[in-house]
């Protein structure tokens, strides 16, 4: 073999490893770049997307939640319910607060936008909310109820003090069949009337 075939085939060997080297190397730096990416992207899941996520679950829920309470109050009256729609009004607030925080990171515009919009709704939803727990139970809320108080209710009143007036005059004239009859027709009446107008009361 000649010192050039010599030359050649070691120049040759040579270019391979070199090749095989500039491969390996690429396959680093390009695992490296990849590595590089994932880790951005886990840090951006975990800090970010997660916990956004969360907090539009639990800013759902706890709309659900207040409503919920709400309509416990409208039904029932009861102060707890109040409390209850407070406290899920109080989380809403604290998720809504997050978001502000988790929007500074997020990388559509859009999406920014549509929180903006989301908090001006509940903000809305709120005072629309407090509003129907302010009149729930208030008279004008029952028109119904109001007609009966100041109508329905005095002229029951008025019936019934008749009948017993009637009932008085009854007592002191001569007994007879017929009066007796008229006597009991009476105090069953005022009897109906006076049951009636206790089951009648006003919700409020």
């Amino acid at each position: 073999m000649t010192l050039s075939k010599k030359f050649s085939f070691s120049k040759n060997i040579l270019l391979v490893f070199i090749g095989i080297e500039l491969i390996f190397i690429s396959a680093i730096f390009i695992n490296i770049r990849n590595i590089k990416y994932t880790q951005v992207t886990m840090k951006r899941l975990v800090e970010v997307r997660i916990p956004t996520s969360l907090a539009t679950y639990n800013i759902i829920s706890e709309i659900n939640q207040s409503l919920a309470a709400l309509r416990g109050w409208v039904i029932l009256g009861s102060e707890k319910t109040k409390k209850e729609r407070e406290e899920s009004w109080r989380a809403i607030e604290e998720s809504l607060t997050g978001l502000d925080s988790y929007s500074k990171a997020w990388t559509s515009p859009a999406n920014v936008g549509n929180l903006e919009s989301v908090k001006k709704s509940l903000e809305l939803f709120k005072i629309i909310q407090r509003n129907i727990e302010t009149i729930a139970h208030t008279k004008e809320n029952f028109p119904a109820n109001k007609v009966l108080s100041n109508e329905a209710v005095p002229l029951a009143k008025i019936m019934i003090e008749n009948i017993t007036k009637m009932i008085d005059r009854e007592k002191k004239l001569s007994a007879s069949k017929k009066r007796k009859e008229i006597f009991g027709v009476m105090a069953d009446i005022r009897g109906a009337q006076a049951v009636s107008f206790s089951l009648i009361r006003p919700i409020c």
